[in-house]
């Protein structure tokens, strides 16, 4: 319901039917109320999972990140919530003190998304084996495919599709081995982490006659 009203509140700004003082009110509306069901959240058992939900550098937009933390907390994993513009030096940094089965990465605004590309990229190499998810209303406009060229990424649309993976890796072991660190990639996985990705973004194309958004308002 307040993701689908985000949206909502977005393209009315796109349309200049709202300011950004309304769209901003909206938000933070909207943040007060999901704030509402924590101690519902909290009361969830544990299933001794780890997740590190993150917006990437130069995001400030947070709230789908923060709904995407409160889903895993829902399905009783332990979300970390690192909120807007995380270096991902940091993200790295967290995970391994963490020990985290998976990480998530929101990006909202399409300016973004060489960002993300890069940061997945840093993250692969520094945890073979790690999933990264990824998601956002930037991925609208494209970037899915590089995305995806980066091992063990995933792109999901929307939190539906996020309540379908926990679902699927309800059973499934993280990448850690308490005893040892992180496991070893699979196999299928290549070798060279990111080939052929534009680490500067520079061949990231937005779609043809599309003019990324400076300041939607926007849920992962």
């Amino acid at each position: 319901l307040v993701q689908r009203s985000l949206y909502e509140v977005g393209e009315l700004w796109e349309q200049n039917r709202i300011s950004v003082a309304n769209e901003h009110l909206a938000t933070a509306i909207s943040e007060g109320l999901l704030n509402l069901i924590y101690p519902r959240l909290f009361a969830t058992p544990r299933n001794g999972k780890s997740a590190v939900v993150t917006c990437v550098a130069n995001e400030h937009h947070q709230i789908g990140g923060k709904m995407v933390a409160d889903l895993f907390e829902f399905h009783g994993w332990r979300g970390y919530f690192l909120g807007a513009n995380t270096p991902v030096r940091d993200v790295i940094s967290l995970i391994g003190e963490k020990r985290a089965e998976v990480v998530a990465l929101s990006v909202a605004i399409a300016s973004g998304l060489p960002t993300v590309i890069s940061a997945a990229t840093e993250i692969r190499a520094a945890f073979p084996a790690l999933p990264i998810l990824v998601g956002g209303q930037a991925l609208r406009w494209g970037g899915r495919a590089h995305l995806e060229r980066v091992p063990g990424v995933r792109c999901l649309a929307s939190l539906r599709d996020l309540t379908a993976w926990l679902e699927e890796n309800k059973e499934s072991p993280g990448p850690f081995d308490l005893a040892h660190g992180p496991r070893q990639a699979p196999r299928h996985w290549p070798k060279t982490v990111g080939a052929g990705l534009p680490r500067d973004g520079s061949s990231l194309q937005m779609p043809r006659g599309v003019k990324p958004l400076l300041h939607p308002t926007k849920a992962t």
